[in-house]
């Protein structure tokens, strides 16, 4: 795991305030991640999602 990710996730909800944290990333998301961000209740956007998000036909 990255030292940036280590960051967001000792960036927690109750720290931050925030609703709804979120991971974008325009690479591939690997599994630890995806296991992390499960923990750390971030939402993840990958390369993917965000093509998908880009062709207009699903909202983020």
């Amino acid at each position: 795991m990255t030292a940036r990710l280590d960051l967001v996730g000792r960036d927690r909800p109750e720290v931050h305030g925030a609703d709804v944290a979120v991971l974008v990333t325009n690479g591939l998301v690997t599994g630890p991640v995806v296991t992390f961000a499960g923990q750390q209740r971030l939402q993840v956007v990958d390369r993917q999602i965000l093509a998908v998000w880009a062709s207009c036909s699903r909202p983020l």
